[in-house]
């Protein structure tokens, strides 16, 4: 959890407009953006299929009207089909930088 925080708070709230979803007062969802690159989505998987990272999506259309891009590992298929799903096309495969070194995916949404 130290090296999560330490990424959250050096790495992403400097670079990234980030908003937060609530339950009560606690955190289960953010997004980190910066202009048409979404960095993070992520959703506490207790609170998968509640319509959180469609809300993050709608919101991300709506700073981004002229189109969004994202990466996602290929292996992560419940996020592949949740872009897809919001009309994210694959656009190219490659492998992400280190330490992860993993195959990735590139996502564009066009309107």
């Amino acid at each position: 959890m130290e090296t999560a925080n330490w990424v959250f708070e050096n790495a992403i709230l400097p670079k990234y407009e980030v908003w937060v979803g609530l339950f009560g007062k606690r955190i289960v969802a953010f997004l980190a953006i910066n202009g048409s690159y979404i960095d993070r989505l992520y959703v506490d998987p207790s609170e998968w299929r509640q319509g959180w990272g469609s809300r993050f999506i709608k919101l991300a259309k709506q700073l981004s009207p002229a189109g969004l891009e994202c990466y996602t590992h290929q292996e992560n298929h419940t996020a592949r089909l949740f872009y897809e799903k919001h009309g994210f096309v694959p656009v190219k495969y490659g492998t992400s930088p280190p330490p992860e070194s993993a195959p990735d995916v590139e996502y564009h949404w066009r309107p």
